[in-house]
């Protein structure tokens, strides 16, 4: 079910799943996505009230002024706080929402009773091998930003460049896999409200890892294979981490909510139930 709040006169479109009387648990999505792509894992976790908002700029959620880091974190609190009604809420993060969720919960540590990173950012986009790629990419976004409005929407959703970003995080070698994949990103990887927007969370989601000060129980959820959050990083993010488990699942890489999501969900029960 949709449904929409306002968090300092910007919208903010999220989703209900399941009875309201199981245990709530928010999820939070990675970057370019929408709420849609952890859908995957939702369907294994009937046994809880799920709610999954549309980040800030992305899907059908309003921009708020800034999309830094401290922005995300503040809207991300002001969220849980609208739709918690005092309940204890679990909460996990994909990705870029990795991110964001890790600093919410050091943040705020009395908010969160649990904590779940799917391929948690560990390891800095701007170092190491990644760094080339990394400004490759701000220099795309960045002129997807200052070309004229068509131009700029028409590059940064580029079918073709849409398809290469898919089969750089895809593993799988199942064809209805990739064409699921392929198909889900080409949906929704290039609904967000502005370019600038884009461009700032971007460059939020590269100039930022997870925080590792949690101090809640905290489970890491890995893909072995993963070129964007390589396993080395979790392993060291895990030692870390005062109270946390990491569990990796062999032969897929960054997109674990699509293409293991049963995995993902098994390992998300057996840890909050």
């Amino acid at each position: 079910m949709e449904k929409t709040i306002s968090i300092n006169g910007r919208a903010t479109h999220y989703w209900t799943y399941g009875r309201a009387d199981k245990p709530l648990l928010i999820m939070v999505h990675g970057f370019r996505g929408t709420h849609h792509g952890l859908l995957p894992v939702v369907e294994y976790l009937d046994d809880f009230y799920i709610i999954i908002p549309d980040l800030p700029g992305f899907g059908n959620s309003q921009t708020i002024p800034r999309h830094d880091l401290a922005s995300y974190v503040d809207w991300l609190n002001e969220f849980c706080k609208s739709i918690r009604d005092d309940r204890q809420l679990d909460i996990l993060g994909h990705s870029f929402g990795s991110i964001i969720v890790s600093h919410y919960a050091v943040k705020f540590p009395d908010q969160a009773r649990r904590v779940v990173l799917v391929n948690p950012i560990s390891t800095s986009a701007l170092k190491g091998s990644k760094q080339l790629a990394t400004k490759a990419a701000v220099l795309y976004y960045w002129l997807g930003d200052k070309l004229p409005s068509k131009l700029s929407r028409s590059l940064l959703s580029n079918p073709a460049i849409v398809k290469i970003m898919s089969l750089a995080m895809t593993q799988s070698r199942d064809p209805d896999m990739r064409h699921f994949i392929h198909d889900q990103h080409k949906s929704y990887f290039s609904n967000f409200q502005t370019t600038a927007s884009v461009l700032e969370a971007f460059k939020t989601s590269t100039a930022n890892i997870i925080n590792t000060n949690i101090k809640q129980p905290t489970l890491l959820i890995a893909g072995d294979s993963d070129m964007i959050a390589p396993l080395k990083g979790q392993l060291a993010a895990a030692d870390k981490i005062v109270d946390c488990r990491l569990v990796t699942i062999a032969d897929v890489g960054h997109l674990i909510h699509y293409e293991k999501p049963d995995r993902a969900a098994l390992a998300i029960r057996d840890f909050l139930s």
